[in-house]
C-alpha cells in the first residue's frame, strides 16, 4: 500500500538508533531548553524515543515549515528564537539538516544520518547565527554510539 511520506513511521533501525541516542543524551545530561520539530510522523517518533524522560512536552514546538525546509528556513527559525534560550534542538529532515550543519560548522560531511546529532556552540545572539563561527562542534552518528 502506498503511504504518504509525511505519515511514514520510523523504521525499526531508526527506533533502535533513537533509543541509543536517548541513552547518550541521558549519560551526557544533554537537555535542550526548547525543541523545534517537524510534525512528520517519523520525526515525532524520533523525538518521543530519543528524548523520553529528558524533556517535557511544553518545551516542544512542532513547526510545519521544518517539513521539506530549505537551509534558509531552518536558519530563519534559529534566528527568530528567543534570546533567553541557551540551547535549541531541531529535529528535521535532510537535505536541510545536512546543509545547515555544514554551513554552521564550516565542515563538509558525506552524510548526516537519520538520528544523527550535531551540537554546535556559539557565543553570540541567535540573530547572528548565519554569520558566526562555531566555538565548539560535536557530531554524533548512530554508528558511533553502537561502538566497535
Amino acid at each position: 500500500m502506498y503511504q504518504i511520506d509525511f505519515d511514514r513511521p520510523l523504521a525499526s533501525k531508526g527506533q533502535n538508533d533513537a533509543g541509543l541516542l536517548n541513552k547518550f543524551l541521558k549519560i551526557h545530561k544533554i537537555m535542550p531548553d526548547i525543541i523545534l520539530s517537524s510534525p512528520a510522523a517519523r520525526t515525532k517518533e524520533t523525538l518521543e524515543i530519543s528524548l523520553k524522560d529528558i524533556v517535557t512536552s511544553e518545551k516542544v514546538f512542532f513547526k510545519d515549515e521544518l517539513y521539506h525546509a530549505s537551509k534558509e528556513t531552518v536558519l530563519n527559525l534559529i534566528q527568530l528564537s528567543n534570546e533567553e534560550i541557551s540551547s535549541l534542538m531541531i529535529i528535521g529532515h535532510n537535505p536541510s539538516m545536512h546543509n545547515v550543519f555544514e554551513q554552521l560548522s564550516k565542515q563538509t560531511i558525506s552524510k548526516f544520518p537519520t538520528c544523527g546529532l550535531a551540537s554546535i556552540a556559539f557565543q553570540d545572539s541567535w540573530k547572528n547565527i548565519a554569520k558566526l563561527v562555531a566555538d565548539e562542534i560535536n557530531f554524533i552518528t548512530p554508528k558511533s554510539l553502537k561502538g566497535p
